[in-house]
């Protein structure tokens, strides 16, 4: 440790740490007008200090050395009240190493004879804006598809199969079946009854007025000619079947994907053969996104040592 001979010399620290490969390491003090700092730094394990920097806050450098053992009785001297940074590096890849350093002021005014050389720190928020591209959604639209809208005449101790596919976003379906023209009949004498709402949405058809919800029910008769019918999916999952219906409606919200089949039974009539009407509507939802730039604040913590007053 050199050996600091002026009796005026007040210690401000004396620091022995550890620095990793690649580290830095910063320390801050202040000095009052008239002093004279005095620095020693050396190394204790390694073969040298990589980089020591003396810099006067914010960016006057004073000192800076490369790859040396030891630097000894530098002196500096403060012509106004100042925050110094003495800063270490280690700048090899894989070997720690270990430092130490003194410092010492030497005053010269009487009223700084005690000058505290502890930094005050301010805290202050720095903050900046991303910009980020984001998708937003900005209504819902309901549309309508038909999916099936057929007449199928079955004979005697026949059935027919009809295969149907959901459009892609459909949300929930609706579907209508009927035996007989009066059946057929009933449905379409609807049409002039719908509310005015259908009317205001551009809703003619019953079906579509159903899955809406502005209307409770569909037509539907408790007398007359009948049919069963099944369901089912490619995998033969039967999910809804009827026996002897004469008319029958629903709502589901599944299926909504893939084929799907509808068989319409006859086979257990000898002599009568059925027209039956097949009616399903799905209802899609579809999603407008309007793209937008946001701003997205980034709220960054910074803490500057606050200049002494003279």
């Amino acid at each position: 440790m050199p050996e600091i001979l002026n009796p005026k010399a007040k210690l401000v620290a004396e620091i022995l740490f550890p620095i990793s490969p690649g580290e830095k390491k910063s320390f801050y003090y202040q000095f009052a007008k008239g002093d004279t700092i005095l620095f020693n730094a050396w190394t204790v394990k390694g073969n040298d200090i990589s980089e020591i920097s003396i810099i006067k806050w914010p960016d006057i450098p004073i000192v800076s050395a490369y790859g040396i053992r030891e630097l000894t009785n530098k002196k500096i001297f403060v012509e106004k009240n100042s925050i110094y940074l003495f800063e270490f590096k280690n700048s090899s890849n894989w070997s720690s190493k270990t430092y130490k350093f003194t410092l010492h002021r030497v005053p010269t005014i009487e009223k700084y004879l005690n000058f505290s050389t502890d930094v005050e720190w301010i805290t202050t928020y720095e903050t900046t804006y991303v910009t980020k591209i984001e998708s937003i959604l900005v209504g819902i639209d309901t549309v309508w598809e038909d999916v099936v809208n057929t007449q199928r005449k079955i004979s005697a101790g026949e059935f027919s199969i009809i295969e149907f596919g959901f459009p892609q976003n459909t949300a929930f379906w609706a579907y209508w079946i009927g035996v007989g023209e009066e059946a057929a009949n009933g449905l379409k004498e609807m049409v002039s009854k719908l509310p005015e709402a259908a009317s205001l949405l551009g809703i003619s058809d019953p079906v579509v007025a159903f899955a809406l919800g502005l209307v409770p029910q569909l037509f539907s008769l408790n007398k007359g000619k009948d049919i069963n019918y099944e369901f089912y999916t490619s995998y033969f999952d039967v999910f809804l079947k009827g026996e002897k219906i004469i008319t029958e409606y629903g709502k589901r919200e599944t299926p909504k994907e893939g084929k799907c089949y509808l068989k319409l039974n006859n086979s257990y009539s000898i002599l009568t053969p059925k027209l039956v009407t097949v009616r399903i509507v799905a209802i899609k939802l579809k999603y407008n996104y309007q793209i937008h730039q946001i701003k997205i604040p980034q709220i960054k913590t910074i803490r500057i040592p606050k200049i002494p007053k003279e």
